[in-house]
């Protein structure tokens, strides 16, 4: 859907109250009395069919008696009386329901999803639940829930599925005064699902970050768009339970086996910028340490302490999540030395006395935190006879106003001593935990937050500049497999796919005598390797990995006799005996796979091969499309990656390795027929590498004559839009030149910039409103790395030895879909040659085919040739307020057609 009407569900003036009781066992009692006499400013009005009033205030038989327009219906009636109730709530117009209570007692689940959906999408009445617990708006002292208590005021929201641990967190939050924006109990989601509330809160000025509570994802595609257009903005934290470690039972290959659900929600959570936790006494604790703490810039972390044994369990803690001791500059350590007069040598852990006084504390804290090879500094503090708590908190805190960009994290074991020092550090924004290992974990979870965003705002190199795979191939192959009702590939199918897109497979031929078996051996020369190629054996039983070492012709009729034999007891017609040139010496075993997930679409995984894959579970799991950027961190997350670049000699293989994934990416995108692909082994050499077996099988569920819908920018098969090359286009200008139009990439940052900087300076204020222009890296990196969901950016470039962008033009598509801004600019020594009328019609043009109703444009009111241009189009300027900087101008690009059954609706 999208966050229409969810303004007037979560700030309603008029709620009626369905199932309102005077029995106190009843949800519709709680409900009620949570309503009223709080201090909401609001209307409540209780509906019942037989009284007259409930809890002192006037009730009505349903709720198309209340004189007054509603705007929202809270429901905590009997589940088989839903689809009545819901009637009644389109009657009466209303803009918000949310149903409290199971729905698992109904027969007819899915009559009620009807229900809803035709609510939701012919009435305009956004749904909350069933199975929710209801929502909370402390600002406005609004608990429209089943929960006893308001939360403080805060600019925090909590969201999650699952009422009863929302009961859970709300009891824990409020014990230690954390603060809300919203709190939600989303319940089912049949209308109103986690994409829909990030859209609506990531607008939200009154919240500063999300906490989310996710059991499960139906619209993995929507729910990747919502977190990836606000993860730079805000930050998103995510507990997701149910996790489950098990490989999928239906998959086929070893690659489709290992990617499990589990891993694939990691990888979703990290390429979308956001930080995924382990349990609720962690997300706490993010809720804490995010409003209280920069984000380190490293996982360098210096270790302060009074006593060893505390540290040590630290340390252990550090390691084990990836994290690397601090080792600062010699200057940092000496000059704590020497202000404390210690003799012994110091080193990270940094061991003070005992009772080692507060001015000895502000001495090393300080001194670390300003040192630039500390990352974060952890303060542990054990209570001992004779010092003065108080007064080391104080000057923990004196330090860290000192130095605020590094983050500061403390332990205080003991806690009844250290109580009243946690509560006044909390007060001064010096986030306190009771263990190390709590403290070690928030500045880890803070670390990869920072490095997940940092994923999304690194600039990629440009590795594939005449990519042109050749697609009608690989789809040629893939329909006569289809036509003959066959799903899975034989081996040279599959290696002619891969050579489509410049991926190298070894040399392969499939033998069915000795004599035939001789012959092959020896055109390949010795040594050469025999085994089964088996696409039908699963994971339980590879006897593709049986592999017979042939050294002359009377090795190959001996291994042929009993390897034939073996074939032939599988019984299966797919299995083959193919003889290949031995691998290539001093090679290493690697493998890639994908497979579909159902929620997220397909996933890509790279990992330690062979045997090993299965044996050492070396892998990793990431998601199309990938570019240079995204395929090198994908693989460092692999131990056997880690250890190639430790190897001089690999640099170049490491670089074919990013290219490879790059092309495997692609071909998974052109590609949805295909289900899962395994490339195992590719054995890896020191200038590039060679495929030794490749499996693919075909999704059996897929349409025959799949094609993308109209608008669609993201096929069904991905949860990420890839690159949009039906957008690209040729144009020749009036005077002759020829320019090409096309989206903007990630790539595109250093060309990018160098346009800006080329702007005069009357340019640059009509585009950005200021008259110097300095964007950073992560602005750029923001600007030209877009969701084409949500951002479609085109850019005009002159072709030469190397690309010149002329002009940019910028479509913003708003949450609702069907609203967008619109800007344009071009270059200085380009402009009156009609390059911003040619990129104009293009905007509309694409506008259209994407379902855009409406183009905006905000322009700066001494901008007369824009305002010009614009009325010359049709863009109509709003009436607005004298003394605005600003005309607000809009296009209704519409066939009359369209706006009038708009209209109708």
């Amino acid at each position: 859907m999208s966050i229409k009407n969810l303004d007037i569900l979560f700030n309603p003036k008029r709620i009626a109250v369905i199932g309102a009781s005077e029995n106190d066992k009843s949800a519709g009692y709680h409900l009620l009395k949570n309503l009223i006499g709080k201090g909401f400013k609001g209307i409540v009005h209780p509906v019942h069919p037989t009284m007259r009033g409930i809890q002192g205030v006037e009730a009505y038989k349903s709720i198309g008696n209340i004189p007054h327009p509603i705007d929202l219906a809270m429901v905590a009636t009997d589940p088989d009386n839903l689809p009545t109730v819901l009637r009644d709530c389109a009657q009466k117009g209303v803009k918000g329901v949310t149903i409290l209570g199971p729905d698992s007692s109904l027969q007819h689940s899915t009559s009620l999803s009807e229900h809803i959906r035709k609510l939701s999408s012919s009435y305009g009445c956004r749904v909350i639940g069933p199975n929710s617990l209801g929502f909370l708006r402390p600002a406005l002292n609004l608990n429209a829930s089943l929960y006893p208590e308001i939360p403080q005021q805060g600019n925090i929201a909590f969201i999650s599925e699952s009422g009863g641990f929302s009961a859970i967190f709300l009891e824990h939050a409020i014990k230690k005064n954390v603060g809300f924006s919203y709190f939600v109990s989303l319940g089912s989601k049949r209308d109103v699902n986690f994409a829909d509330i990030i859209d609506f809160l990531g607008r939200d000025g009154s919240t500063t970050s999300l906490f989310l509570h996710v059991q499960s994802i139906n619209n993995g595609r929507r729910f990747m768009t919502a977190l990836r257009n606000y993860a730079t903005l805000k930050p998103i934290v995510i507990l997701k339970t149910g996790q489950s470690e098990t490989c999928s039972l239906q998959s086929i290959t070893d690659c489709g086996c290992l990617a499990s659900e589990d891993l694939i929600y990691e990888a979703v959570f990290k390429r979308a910028g956001s930080l995924r936790v382990n349990s609720i006494v962690d997300l706490l604790d993010m809720v804490e340490t995010i409003a209280k703490q920069d984000r380190p810039k490293g996982r360098r972390l210096m270790v302060i302490a009074n006593s060893i044994a505390p540290s040590e369990i630290a340390v252990s803690a550090l390691q084990a999540m990836g994290g690397l001791l601090a080792v600062p500059g010699m200057n940092t350590l000496q000059s704590i030395s020497d202000q404390l007069e210690i003799k012994r040598e110091l080193s990270n852990p940094l061991h003070l006395r005992s009772n080692a006084s507060a001015a000895d504390y502000q001495v090393a804290i300080s001194a670390c935190l300003k040192d630039k090879m500390v990352d974060g500094v952890l303060v542990i503090c054990i209570p001992f006879p004779g010092i003065d708590l108080q007064k080391i908190a104080e000057a923990i805190v004196s330090a860290a106003v000192g130095n605020p960009k590094t983050p500061l994290f403390t332990t205080w074991c003991g806690e009844e001593s250290s109580l009243s020092v946690s509560t006044f550090l909390n007060s001064k924004n010096v986030p306190t935990y009771y263990t190390p290992e709590q403290a070690i974990k928030s500045f880890m979870y803070m670390y990869r937050y920072d490095y997940n965003l940092k994923l999304l705002q690194e600039t990629p190199e440009i590795l594939l500049k005449d990519f042109s795979p050749d697609l009608p191939a690989a789809k040629k192959i893939i329909q006569d497999c289809l036509a003959g009702e066959r799903f899975i590939l034989f081996f040279d199918e599959a290696a002619a796919i891969l050579a489509a897109y410049g991926i190298q497979a070894m040399e392969t031929v499939g033998v069915s005598s000795a004599e035939e078996a001789s012959r092959v051996a020896s055109r390949l020369g010795y040594p050469a390797a025999m085994r089964i190629y088996s696409p039908n054996a699963g994971t339980k039983c590879r006897t593709d990995r049986v592999v017979h070492i042939l050294r002359n012709d009377h090795e190959v009729r001996e291994a042929f006799s009993s390897a034939y034999d073996l074939v032939i007891s599988l019984q299966d017609p797919d299995t083959a005996l193919i003889i290949q040139p031995m691998p290539p010496l001093h090679s290493y075993t690697l493998a890639i796979g994908a497979q579909k997930n159902r929620s997220f679409g397909t996933t890509i995984l790279f990992g330690l091969g062979g045997n090993y894959l299965q044996a050492e579970k070396d892998y990793a799991i990431g998601l199309p499309p990938l570019n240079q950027t995204l395929a090198r961190r994908l693989m460092e997350e692999t131990k056997i990656y880690r250890h190639l670049k430790e190897i001089p000699s690999l640099h170049r293989a490491l670089g074919y390795l990013e290219e490879l994934l790059v092309r495997f990416s692609q071909l998974l995108i052109d590609l949805p027929q295909i289900g899962e692909i395994e490339l195992n082994p590719l054995l890896l050499t020191e200038n590039e590498g060679v495929v030794g077996s490749v499996s693919i099988h075909l999704d059996r569920d897929l349409p025959r004559k799949y094609r993308w819908t109209r608008g669609d920018l993201c096929p069904l098969h991905l949860s990420i839009p890839p690159y949009p090359f039906k957008y690209e286009k040729n144009v020749t200008l009036k005077d002759g030149t020829e320019i090409h139009i096309r989206p903007i990439r990630g790539e595109d940052e250093s060309a990018m910039r160098v346009f800006f900087e080329s702007l005069s300076e009357e340019s640059v204020f009509y585009r950005f409103g200021q008259r110097r222009i300095n964007i950073p890296h992560t602005n750029l990196a923001r600007f030209c790395q877009v969701d084409y969901d949500r951002d479609l950016a085109f850019l005009a470039v002159a072709r030469g030895q190397e690309e010149i962008v002329i002009g940019d033009m910028q479509l913003h598509r708003f949450v609702d879909l069907e609203n967008a801004e619109f800007s344009l600019t071009v270059a200085d020594t380009w402009q009156g040659m009609g390059i911003g009328r040619v990129l104009m019609d293009y905007c509309i043009a694409v506008a259209g085919d994407i379902g855009i109703k409406t183009l905006w444009m905000d322009v700066i009111k001494d901008n007369w040739r824009m305002i010009k241009f614009g009325t010359k189009y049709n863009f109509k300027r709003l009436a607005g307020v004298e003394e605005d900087d600003m005309v607000e101008m809009v296009l209704d690009i519409r066939s009359p057609d369209e706006a009038s059954a708009d209209d109708l609706r």
